[in-house]
């Protein structure tokens, strides 16, 4: 049986429903989204953001575990984290003690159960698909650098899985802003809610962090090197399995900016044919 607990969120038990109905309606309230949007100042927004992030890994019983924190510094640096699904934000908000502004799509603002939050809280909303996305994301994070946050940022661009290649944006917010990078490896997450692929919730399960020493990308090739070590760590885990991408069950996804890791090649090439027959049947 299938529990609706709120818009695109359901449960697939009495007891998870239970669990996560009430902080669940509480996080997708309009008032929270006033609160945010209300508020005097970043420490007030971060205040309010790290509370409601403790509130929803309470609520689903998360079970985070976290290397590496002994690494951080004051920051600020352009942290680059692998990406599964909208619980990474709560987890890093949760686990990383700098004060994070994110690069977000602006088409998940206008989507529920999140809708609002992300233009409220002032993160950086940028369009990937437009030409004008990275003016806009190396704009935004001048900015958020400038007072002294971190600019937080998922490189893949999507959450289809850890075969999805780094985007070089981050790169060059680092390079511009003369910012180390901080890596981040997050997996597990898809686990407890594969939004949007599925809108079941599940209760108890194991997310991993680890966080690395931070570095200067001045190079493509640093910054390819950085992307190969964190899909390692993700991938050589025999307890915690990150999300991978089929096709077959996941889509296409048509018309948004991803691309495949090399790496990856007969993923690579099924994803190339396939929009190889998209632009012969034009």
């Amino acid at each position: 049986m299938i529990f609706n607990i709120a818009p695109n969120v359901t449960a697939g038990s009495v007891g998870d429903a239970a669990r996560l109905l009430i902080p669940t309606r509480r996080l997708v309230s309009k008032r929270r989204v006033s609160r945010l949007a209300a508020a005097a100042s970043h420490d007030e927004r971060d205040r309010l953001l790290a509370r409601w992030s403790a509130e929803l890994v309470d609520a689903l019983d998360l079970i985070v575990d976290v290397g590496g924190l002994e690494l951080l510094g004051a920051g600020p640096y352009v942290v680059v984290s692998l990406h599964e699904g909208l619980v990474d934000v709560p987890v890093l908000l949760n686990t990383i003690s700098l004060p994070l502004t994110f690069v977000a799509r602006a088409s998940l603002d206008e989507e529920l159960p999140v809708k609002g939050l992300l233009a409220a809280s002032g993160q950086i909303v940028i369009n990937p698909e437009a030409p004008s996305s990275l003016r806009a994301m190396l704009r935004g994070a001048a900015q958020v650098a400038a007072q002294g946050r971190s600019i937080a940022t998922f490189p893949q661009g999507s959450v289809l899985g850890i075969e999805t290649a780094f985007q070089p944006g981050p790169r060059f917010v680092a390079q511009h802003l003369d910012l180390p990078v901080l890596p981040v490896a997050i997996w597990g997450s898809a686990a407890a809610w594969d939004h949007p692929f599925s809108s079941r919730v599940r209760r108890g399960v194991k997310v991993r962090v680890e966080v690395l020493e931070p570095r200067l990308i001045s190079t493509r090739a640093q910054y390819r090197q950085m992307e190969r070590e964190l899909k390692a760590i993700a991938l050589t885990d025999n307890a915690v399995t990150p999300r991978r991408y089929l096709p077959s069950r996941d889509g296409y996804w048509d018309g948004f900016n991803f691309d495949i890791d090399p790496d990856f090649a007969e993923l690579a090439a099924d994803v190339a044919r396939h929009r190889g027959t998209l632009v012969a049947g034009q």
